[in-house]
């Protein structure tokens, strides 16, 4: 967690990675469910209860908060066991996942593309990610941030074009902070133009944020999804 960018000013306990995934339980599964993958009657039965909990019916919930969204997924078992599935030797079962997974998809998420914007808040960035052209290392660009002024001009651009969901990202350094990335996405979500509205939906996606950032950004009422960018690319 870097001090410049985000700091947490809330004490907390944090579990450790192997209490969040482990990778042995996670190995000893997918061994011991090897014979359960044989069994149709067990695979389908993991589909029907998979489609009944993304659809939140309560045959399928092992739970009484039917409500509650950690309780859509599959359990561990299940999902090793489906992972043990080989499409040359089950096609048929292959073919009921891949139906089952269309379905919950298109419940959930309906027949729809959705497009967004990115809104680049700022060039400056301590981190050297190969794809990411902002990245520290890369001598040869102007590092810049939109000043107030000119972020409102991007955003009505933007809401001419038509464009009612953004994705607004900036790199990790000191000189843009994340206190001007709160005021932009308030300065964003206050921009209209006539006729064309004003954004309906601001995604974001930042460096690593401490828990305390993470409500203040909640705070805002104004973000629709948050993506933290530590991804790692072979």
């Amino acid at each position: 967690m870097s001090g410049q960018w985000s700091n947490e000013l809330e004490p907390h306990l944090l579990p450790s990675a192997l209490e969040i995934v482990n990778p042995i339980s996670i190995e000893e599964s997918i061994e011991a469910t090897k014979t359960a993958a044989q069994d149709p009657l067990r695979v389908k039965e993991i589909l029907r209860n998979a489609v009944d909990r993304a659809l939140l019916k309560g045959s399928g919930i092992p739970s009484a908060n039917a409500q509650h969204e950690f309780v859509q997924g599959l359990t561990l078992e299940e999902a090793a066991t489906l992972l043990n599935l080989d499409p040359k030797t089950q096609p048929e079962l292959m073919d009921e996942l891949y139906n089952a997974a269309l379905e919950i998809k298109e419940r959930i998420y309906g027949n729809r593309i959705v497009l967004f914007a990115p809104l680049c808040l700022s060039s400056y960035c301590v981190n050297s990610y190969t794809y990411w052209a902002f990245r520290g290392e890369n001598k040869h660009i102007a590092r810049s941030a939109l000043s107030k002024d000119q972020l409102i001009a991007e955003t009505e651009a933007l809401q001419r074009q038509g464009h009612r969901q953004l994705l607004m990202l900036t790199g990790e350094h000191p000189k843009y902070s994340f206190e001007n990335f709160l005021d932009a996405i308030n300065t964003v979500a206050n921009v209209k133009t006539d006729p064309c509205g004003s954004i309906r939906r601001i995604n974001v996606e930042t460096p690593a944020l401490s828990v305390s950032d993470l409500r203040r950004l909640k705070a805002t009422d104004q973000v629709g999804t948050y993506t933290l960018f530590q991804e790692t690319y072979h």
